[in-house]
């Protein structure tokens, strides 16, 4: 294995009028091989639909380098808030798994999720 790959999932939240979407909590768990160097990063974007994903900003929301047997995670509308921007109604959260120093191995995401409030719109 060469690595490394990225993968992206999307989500997409339905607010009642007069609400706004605010994308939460993007949180997983992983297991890591006994060799050195892996990885796996975790970036988002959002977008008011779903087609300009690909070309809205990313933001990082961390990165793991070891087993996590239990949930652990980022608040993805503080990475939004950092880069001055805001949650919007689609986000894609991208993972990237990156291989073992001889590549002999690589990272599993065992499980992750997402979370999102909506919010009174201002």
């Amino acid at each position: 294995y060469n690595g490394p790959d990225t993968f992206s999932r999307d989500y997409t939240a339905t607010c009642a009028t007069g609400k706004s979407v605010k994308w939460r909590f993007f949180d997983w768990e992983t297991s890591f091989p006994s060799a050195t160097g892996a990885s796996i990063q975790f970036k988002a974007a959002t977008a008011k639909t779903q087609a300009t994903l690909a070309t809205s900003t990313q933001v990082t929301l961390g990165s793991q380098t070891s087993t996590n047997a239990s949930w652990i995670g980022a608040d993805v509308s503080t990475a939004l808030t950092s880069a001055s921007l805001t949650s919007k109604a689609w986000l894609r959260v991208y993972i990237t798994f990156n291989p073992t120093t001889d590549h002999s191995g690589t990272p599993l995401l065992t499980a992750w999720r997402q979370s999102y409030d909506c919010v009174d719109s201002e």
